[in-house]
Formats: C-alpha cells, structure tokens, sequence
C-alpha cells in the first residue's frame, strides 16, 4: 500500500517541499527540504543533521547557549517553598538553587542533620567493621603505611618513579602506594603491608592494577618475582 502510494505522481509532488528560512542567530537565509505526510499535510522532520532554526552546528550551539542562560534566569526567579529536613521550619529559595536545610549547606541544621545520621555503619568512614570510635583505626593504618612506603622508596630511589612502566615526575603529577595483594581480599593481613607487598606506581598503573584483568601479566610476574604466595601462605 506505502509503494503504491509512494509511486503516485499526485503524492510524490506533494511529498518534497523546499522552505526558505531564516537563521535565529545570523539571519542568514537558508533552504531546507521537508518530508510531508500525505493525509494530514504535516512536515515532519529536515535533511539537516540540526534543527530547521540555524544554518549550522555553530549557530545551534550559540543558540542553545543563549537557551540555557534564559532558562537559568527563568529559574533563578521563581520562588521555590520547602520544609528544612531536619528542624522542619519553611526555607525559601529560588529554584535555581534549591535548599532543603536553613541556611543550606552551610547551616547549623545541615551539620545537625549529618551528625545524626551518619553514625555507626551509616558513617561514610565505616570499613566492614575496622572503624572504631575515638581511635585511629584499620583505615588510618592503611594510610600509614601507604606513607611509610613512600618514604621509604624517597630515601633509597632519591626521586619519584613508576616501578611497572618507569615513567617519572617529569611525566606525570601523581603516584600512589599500590597493595599487589588486596586489602579487600586479605584484611588485617599480618604481611599485608609488607614492603614485598607495596609497591609505587603512578596514577595510570594504579588505575590498570584495580581495572580487571588489564595487567594480569604484570601481577604475575610481580608476585612471582617477590615470592608473595609463600608470604602470604598461598
């Protein structure tokens, strides 16, 4: 049914219809061809990859820029009412930026809120039971001994390097103290924080190590080398 009325001479002259326009940013004319739909005579949809406003990518993204500053004033003005989460009192703000505690973030309310909400396990700073209160627990020592093999690695190397692809300071801002052996898989550990064990790597590597399988092969070939299986009684 669609071919034959596609094949009709009568449809197919109505169906391309070429359009003069006007761009909303450059007012530089411009022709677009339209598709039809037979039966109720709507245009539906442009050959142009934008829209039917502009004449290019260019003058649609200035045209969206110009949008979304008109939207952020429009939402800067309008007034939003709300009950502050925690002492239940009205909070006025726009709807810009919308508070849900007096004062927001930086209110008495907020830090109230957090201080009876984030205890316990709740707590962000809460590892599998390791954090104990008042006490410089499992996840201080983990960073301690992080920086002690930092150190350690300063005073015998004399610079900062990547034991696994050798780049230095000069090519990249970063490095990290990497475990070869999870403190995920071997909490509390007794040779977990073995200098065997560490190891100085910069942000990519790092990132390699903690990816999957992406450096298999060099875990492997680290583990065998520093002997970690009998260290760990695998």
């Amino acid at each position: 049914m669609y071919e034959e009325r596609f094949n009709d001479k009568a449809y197919t002259a109505c169906y391309n219809q070429i359009m003069i326009k006007k761009c909303k940013i450059c007012d530089k004319k411009f022709t677009i061809e339209e598709k039809q739909r037979g039966e109720d005579g709507r245009f539906k949809s442009s050959l142009r990859p934008w829209n039917t406003q502009t004449c290019s990518p260019e003058c649609r993204y200035k045209n969206t820029a110009i949008n979304s500053a008109k939207s952020q004033e429009r939402r800067k003005k309008r007034i939003v009412r709300r009950k502050c989460r925690y002492c239940g009192k009205e909070v006025v703000s726009s709807a810009y930026c919308i508070r849900k505690f007096c004062e927001g973030k930086a209110g008495e309310c907020y830090r109230s809120f957090l201080s009876e909400t984030r205890k316990g396990k709740d707590n962000p700073a809460y590892k599998s039971g390791f954090r104990s209160s008042g006490k410089r627990g499992y996840a201080g020592k983990h960073t301690r001994a992080c920086a002690k093999y930092r150190k350690h690695f300063l005073e015998k190397n004399e610079y900062l390097f990547c034991e696994v692809c050798g780049v230095n300071e000069n090519g990249t801002p970063r490095f990290e103290t990497h475990h070869i052996y999870f403190a995920s898989l071997y909490p509390k550990h007794e040779e977990l924080h073995n200098f065997k064990n560490l190891i100085m790597v910069c942000i990519a590597c790092h990132n390699k190590f903690h990816g999957g399988n992406q450096y298999r092969d060099e875990f492997l070939q680290i583990e065998k080398e520093r002997g970690l299986k009998e260290l760990f009684k695998k």
